[in-house]
């Protein structure tokens, strides 16, 4: 059976470049490579099951199948190209007409049950985006990976028969700012306004302006969100990105827009502290600051010194200097005793809590709000209108 099928796949490699019509779009898009490339691959075209091991491939094999072929398991429309890389593993590309691969993005990308103007406009933004993004990973010989750094992507089982007519709908219609394709970005929510992206990113894109999101409901996931962070957590978590600054004693926001996002941040440690800018405020702790808008609220008790008069709380101590007699205002206090000196934090904080609005970067097109916008029976191109500015769509 594997002498049949790989003479099938020599004889695909010549004519793959040919599968489709001149007129279509095709993007190959990484299923597995790198890290996640394959010792084996399972190859299932029409019921004939073939096992690729990286000794089968000289180099580069493509498979192209009547309508569909199964990798692992999985469905994928269009051909695949097995490619032995430099970890002499395979490399799994699906080269997929654009708008099968978009049918399959949506679904993955935004809930299929959402309207339908909003499911058009993530259509018209997914195909911008990804045109806009073709070589993306030309390092690694294809366009786009099926990850979230690029966009999500499922294969045949993701699509919806929604979500293929909202591609069916807007085919071919991409999104140009001054005759250019636009980096078509979006989040899931804003909680209630986008931000700019010269405040997440640094780059000042005329496009990617903040504007307000009111249409976006209120029940929607990431709208609102509170979560707690321990001081023992938030200190493992700083340590497992390399930040020596010792057990974290503080987070303290520094910098915030109009609209709340915050641009500059401290953690603050015993041995030392780390500034954190624009998009990285929200990558140090992922899990707990899922935007950019947030507050951070401290939770602990007082610093107390035991002195011959009784507990004192640090806050409340006066420090007698050559200018006299002030009260204690000082984030820390030295203390020296027969050991030396010593440090006492202003407060021995247990917790910290976020409160914030949204989920993602803010910049762009929010999910949820277009959806919000569509019910409130704005069409796609109104929708789009409004998340990126001075854009045509053709």
């Amino acid at each position: 059976m594997k002498k049949i099928m790989l003479v099938f796949t020599i004889i695909c490699m010549c004519f793959s470049v040919n599968v489709y019509a001149e007129d279509e779009t095709i993007i190959r898009v990484g299923l597995y490579y790198g890290s996640n490339a394959k010792d084996m691959v399972e190859i299932n075209v029409d019921g004939q099951i073939t096992t690729y091991n990286p000794s089968d491939i000289d180099g580069q094999v493509d498979i192209v199948p009547e309508e569909f072929v199964k990798v692992n398991g999985s469905q994928y429309r269009g051909a695949i190209r097995l490619v032995i890389n430099s970890d002499n593993k395979i490399n799994i590309i699906n080269i997929v007409n654009i708008e099968d691969y978009l049918a399959s993005v949506i679904s993955k990308e935004m809930s299929p049950y959402f309207e339908e103007e909003a499911l058009k406009a993530q259509a018209v933004a997914s195909r911008t985006y990804a045109l806009a993004h073709l070589n993306k990973h030309k390092n690694d010989g294809f366009d786009v990976c099926q990850y979230v750094h690029c966009q999500v992507y499922g294969g045949v089982s993701m699509e919806n028969e929604k979500t293929t007519k909202a591609v069916n709908d807007t085919k071919g219609q991409t999104i140009k700012y001054d005759g250019e394709l636009i980096s078509a970005v979006y989040s899931a929510s804003s909680g209630g306004y986008t931000e700019s992206a010269v405040n997440v990113w640094g780059s000042d894109i005329p496009y990617l302006q903040a504007v307000s999101d009111e249409h976006e409901e209120e029940d929607v996931f990431g709208h609102k969100w509170t979560y707690e962070l321990t001081v023992s957590k938030a200190t493992e978590i700083v340590e497992s990105k390399g930040y020596e600054i010792g057990t974290v004693t503080d987070i303290v926001i520094n910098e915030t827009t109009e609209n709340g996002v915050v641009t500059k941040m401290t953690v603050k440690g015993t041995k030392g502290e780390k500034v954190f800018k624009k998009e990285s405020c929200r990558g140090v702790f992922p899990n707990h600051t899922i935007s950019q808008a947030f507050t951070v609220t401290p939770v602990g008790e007082n610093s107390t010194v035991c002195t011959t008069d009784g507990i004192v709380e640090k806050s409340s101590m006066y420090i007698l200097s050559s200018d006299g007699i002030t009260q204690n205002t000082q984030d820390t206090l030295y203390l020296l005793d027969k050991n030396g000196v010593d440090s006492l934090p202003k407060t021995n904080y247990t917790k910290f809590v976020f409160e914030g609005r949204g989920y993602g970067h803010l910049v762009g097109m929010s999910q949820n709000g277009a959806n919000g916008m569509a019910k409130q029976g704005y069409d796609y191109i109104e929708i789009l209108t409004h998340y990126y500015q001075g854009i045509e769509i053709d």
